[in-house]
């Protein structure tokens, strides 16, 4: 029905839009670890960053969010010769100005995922594992994705962003 930004840049869903499923968000988790997770439909990601439609703006990385690792599970089998996948993040501010586009995840290969039910971790050294993972983010943001090399032909992925919010040191 309606969706407002605030003074905040932050967005309200107004009316039916509240009820809307979103394909993402934050798991249970114990203390200050923190698991968001995100469905992805590899077939209608661009060759340039988008905003996952099915996330938006429901889906908010937090500021300060330190990326310990990036999981991707296949759900339906991907198939796209020599495609790879960017996961990145923009800020929520304005929904377009740019964090790090690919900061989660570059040039991912898809052979790294592409059989239904294969899991893979991204963290620091591994091929794929973006800028941003073993650091934290200054700013709170929205999830961008986009296609490198060559468009997905098929397949649907979750992507789990594991890590946590780091806190001010305490002062007397």
């Amino acid at each position: 029905m309606g969706l407002w930004r605030n003074s905040d840049g932050l967005y309200v869903k107004i009316g039916t839009t509240e009820a809307e499923v979103v394909r993402g968000g934050e798991l249970n988790s114990f203390g200050s670890y923190q698991e968001i997770e995100q469905v992805i439909d590899l077939t209608g990601l661009g060759s340039s960053s988008a905003l996952l439609s099915d996330s938006y703006p429901g889906v908010v990385i937090p500021k300060d969010f330190f990326f310990e690792e990036i999981e991707v599970t296949n759900e339906v089998a991907s198939t796209g010769t020599n495609a790879t996948l960017n996961l990145g993040l923009v800020r929520i501010t304005d929904a377009s100005t740019e964090i790090d586009v690919d900061g989660l995840l570059v040039a991912a290969p898809r052979t790294d995922w592409d059989t239904a039910g294969e899991t893979k971790t991204y963290r620091v050294g591994v091929t794929g594992v973006g800028a941003l993972i073993g650091t934290a983010t200054s700013y709170a943001g929205y999830l961008v994705a986009d296609y490198d090399t060559a468009a997905f032909t098929a397949g649907r992925i979750r992507v789990t962003i594991r890590g946590y919010v780091r806190r001010p040191a305490a002062s007397n």
